[in-house]
């Protein structure tokens, strides 16, 4: 028997409920114009005010575009980027609630060809989109699709049940079917192969069950969902992304793709696709985050297949002692081809000046130094490379190492707390496919 929530948690429900009808009442005051130049004011300052979202709006987007990017570009882009996802979330608001002949006003379409093509075989059609502009607005494209087509899409639900259903009652105002992502895939496939349209959210990150494919030429590990379907369902797929063309309107461009693509072919369009207007994409989600005990890892499976060569993840090994350069090399030379490839540079901190050998990795000196020096030296670090700090690994378990590492705001940091050789540390923090 399924637990009724606590009365604190119920109570909270209905204030979020509250706040969200509150907001929509609100929105209701102002032209879908209005409300784009509203958000983008919010942004603005969301920008400003949040040093969190907008390091890490910085950072993600170092990680895609460092190297074709200027920092000054990253910077400017990064706040267009705060600009764009709070006014598109506030026009997705205005959106689910305007009427059906309206919508027409405020939405084109380029390559809508494509679409009409992969539904005109009677086999259905999947369409992929990511997390760009304004994508509420495929919920009501039915009156862009050939007549009788049926149109759905897969929901992840939200937390909130009160907030949930009220979005699915909107989402379903049109005459979409929806299905609980939670439920598998045999009904989204059963309805595609009746002919329908299904929308489907292709770059979420899902952990280690994912397949890892290069997103902006860095190893992820996103969801296989999409490929699954359009195989089992033997229906084409075709790629969508929404750029904003001005305040309040959308543009929706469709890109086919072949036959049976595979989800580094739907990655690949989907970049496409972002790359024509950046800002529109939401780059303030934690999409690089290293989770789990096995980070230097990307799945807790040994790939069939070996992945295209993808720009390496930045780590510092931060040390007291002198560089087991050797231990690195060994580590490095016998890893799995499916592992996060590295870039590693050591942080050698030091009691008075020692002259460093000649290195295959990039070794940096710190004499004498406090927590705060630490913090310094890795944020100067951070900030001279073209691509962030993404992983410190301290070898030599010290609190100041560590409270310098904290200091600097590192995304994730992990101390060799039993000492181990350097090359069984990183052996440790790597999946054993021999178990497997």
């Amino acid at each position: 028997m399924k637990r009724r929530p606590s009365l604190s948690k119920r109570v909270s429900w209905r204030m979020e409920y509250a706040g969200y009808r509150l907001v929509e009442r609100l929105l209701s005051l102002f032209t879908l114009a209005q409300v784009d130049r509203l958000g983008s004011a919010i942004g603005s300052a969301f920008f400003y005010c949040s040093s969190k979202y907008r390091r890490l709006a910085i950072r993600n987007l170092r990680i895609a575009m460092g190297r074709e990017k200027s920092r000054e570009e990253i910077d400017k882009l990064a706040r267009a980027t705060c600009q764009r996802t709070i006014a598109n979330f506030l026009g997705t608001l205005k959106t689910t609630v305007l009427p059906t002949e309206e919508i027409e006003q405020h939405v084109s379409l380029l390559g809508e060809e494509h679409l009409r093509d992969a539904l005109s075989g009677g086999k259905g059609a999947i369409l992929v989109l990511g997390h760009m502009g304004n994508w509420e607005l495929l919920n009501r494209l039915h009156q862009y699709l050939p007549k009788g087509t049926p149109a759905g899409g897969i929901y992840q639900p939200l937390k909130n049940p009160l907030v949930n259903d009220l979005l699915l009652r909107r989402r379903e105002q049109d005459g979409s079917q929806l299905f609980n992502k939670r439920d598998g895939f045999h009904a989204p496939a059963s309805f595609v192969q009746s002919g329908g349209l299904l929308i489907v959210v292709a770059d979420q990150k899902v952990g280690r069950g994912g397949t890892p494919v290069p997103f902006f030429n860095r190893l992820s590990s996103l969801s296989p969902l999409p490929a699954l379907l359009a195989r089992k369902a033997g229906a084409p797929v075709v790629a969508a992304g929404i750029e904003s063309t001005s305040p309040g309107k959308w543009q929706i461009v469709f890109e086919p793709l072949g036959p049976r693509p595979l989800t580094t072919d739907i990655i690949s369009t989907l970049e496409k696709l972002i790359r024509r207007s950046p800002s529109d994409f939401l780059w303030l989600h934690n999409r690089w985050r290293l989770v789990g005990k096995t980070p230097l890892s990307i799945s807790s499976r040994k790939s069939k297949t070996t992945p295209p060569t993808t720009n390496p993840m930045r780590t510092v090994l931060l040390t007291t002692e002198a560089p087991d350069l050797p231990a690195l090399e060994r580590y490095l030379a016998h890893r799995d081809p499916s592992d996060f490839p590295l870039s590693c540079e050591f942080l050698f901190v030091t009691e008075q000046a020692e002259e460093s050998n000649a290195s295959n990795f990039p070794i940096h000196n710190l004499v004498a130094p406090s927590a705060g020096q630490v913090a310094a030296e890795l944020t100067t670090l951070d900030e001279n490379g073209v691509t962030p700090i993404e992983l410190v690994l301290v070898l030599t378990p010290s609190s100041m190492l560590e409270e310098g590492s904290k200091q600097a705001k590192v995304p994730r940091m992990i101390t060799n707390r039993k000492e181990l050789p350097l090359d069984e540390f990183l052996q440790s923090l790597t999946a054993d496919f021999t178990k497997t």
